[in-house]
């Protein structure tokens, strides 16, 4: 065999793993997408660390890690587990930064992580909120169609009270400008439009 028939085939074999693992990836996303209980996110996310051997450097790897753990501190009750969590999700997060710079995508996440640390203690809720917003208009910046992050402003304002310029008055039109922004969300990520559509209905009663 030839040195020159030998680096084709190797090549095509570095193409086949690399459509497999594209091909994980997207089912793994898909999946995770859909999650919504602490047992299934953290399904999700050892199956994801499972390929990062195959897939070095991959920040959408990364990214859904973050997500999958920002998710179970969302829903956990216990402080403890909801730091730990936020700190595995944190981790993560800027692993994705480092591999992917300016990215809105992973800028909201880091918004939605500081949103949830305001669990931890309601005293930072401002400056967390600030946090969260500042990363939000960053990212907005970079990608003005991406709907989590306009999905994540209106979350903001929803959760801020009306006293200090939130609400639900002021929430829905983010809520409302994410919908139409949905509609052209085809890559990954996708998360986010369901949700979107909940806090529509609520902001509109």
């Amino acid at each position: 065999m030839t040195k020159k028939i030998y680096f084709c085939i190797l090549f095509l074999f570095a193409l086949v793993a690399l459509h497999a693992n594209n091909n994980t990836i997207a089912r793994l996303a898909n999946k995770i997408e859909k999650d919504s209980t602490i047992i299934q996110f953290s399904e999700s996310i050892k199956a994801f660390s499972n390929i990062q051997p195959l897939v070095k450097n991959n920040w959408l790897v990364e990214y859904y890690i973050a997500f999958g753990n920002v998710q179970i501190a969302m829903l956990s009750d216990e402080k403890k587990q909801i730091i730990d969590f936020l700190h595995k999700s944190t981790t993560h997060i800027n692993i994705a930064d480092s591999l992917s710079p300016n990215n809105s995508e992973i800028l909201s996440v880091k918004a939605f992580i500081a949103q949830v640390t305001i669990k931890t203690n309601k005293l930072k809720a401002l400056k967390m909120s600030r946090l969260a917003d500042n990363y939000l208009d960053t990212a907005l910046m970079i990608n003005p169609n991406n709907p989590r992050a306009m999905f994540l402003k209106g979350q903001n304002l929803f959760y801020t009270p009306k006293a200090v310029g939130g609400g639900n008055k002021k929430a829905l039109p983010f809520f409302i400008k994410a919908r139409e922004l949905f509609k052209n969300n085809t890559n990954f990520p996708k998360w986010g439009a369901s949700q979107n559509l909940d806090q529509i209905k609520i902001c509109s009663k």
